[in-house]
């Protein structure tokens, strides 16, 4: 089942190779998508015992994260970038 932490490290892995390795502006999270995230990021971090830093919730991947009325990535340009789950089929594959 695809999520937003899995569509996240994939649009920051594309964005480090389309951009010389470059980290993205921002991501930006509607308030629905922020407590989606922030409620991954903690299962992953707790089901493989590691702590969670002072802030996590601000950064991810390295690249600061803020609510939004639109859910977005903001690239090294200033362009937003729509955040789109893969589907079903294609994380499958």
């Amino acid at each position: 089942m695809p999520n937003l932490y899995e569509a996240l490290i994939a649009i920051v892995r594309d964005h480090w190779k389309s951009h010389d390795n470059a980290y993205p502006q921002r991501i930006e999270l509607n308030a629905s998508d922020m407590q989606a995230l922030l409620d991954e990021r903690q299962l992953v971090n707790e089901s493989m015992n590691f702590p969670l830093q002072p802030g996590w919730e601000h950064i991810f991947l390295g690249t600061p994260v803020q609510r939004a009325d639109v859910s977005c990535v903001v690239d090294v340009n200033g362009q937003r970038l729509p955040i789109t789950l893969p589907s079903s089929e294609v994380a499958a594959k």
